[in-house]
């Protein structure tokens, strides 16, 4: 039994090091979707889009949560104001991507679901 113990140990005190995270290393997030009864590419394009608007936004970030299925975006999460609701809106409505000189995705319909005051 104490033969196996110094080479187990060895290994452990090697292994150790390795699986510590590296902290010069950066991170990506990257947050796909794809809702049951849609797999359309414009559809992750476009969440992701408005995603990143809505994160970016003061009033918005953190709270707002949003599903696209047929450039149908679904609105949904807690605000404390009404001013942050109409701005996720506004946003959802206004964002509007472009690839490779394609036409512009945009929401065909925002369904607003945000609840306000809670």
């Amino acid at each position: 039994m104490s033969r196996y113990l110094l080479p187990v140990m060895m290994l452990l005190a090697v292994a150790q090091p390795a699986c510590k995270k590296n902290p010069q290393l950066g991170t990506v997030a990257l947050d796909v979707y794809i809702h049951p009864e849609s797999s359309s590419s414009d559809d992750v394009i476009l969440q992701t889009a408005i995603r990143n608007k809505l994160e970016a936004d003061t009033l918005t970030a953190g709270h707002v949560q949003l599903r696209v299925a047929g450039l149908l975006v679904v609105l949904t999460g807690d605000v404390s104001k009404q001013e942050a609701s109409d701005r996720a809106e506004q946003i959802a409505r206004n964002t509007k991507v472009t690839i490779d000189n394609d036409k512009p995705l945009v929401a065909e319909t925002v369904k607003n679901l945000i609840k306000v005051g809670n």
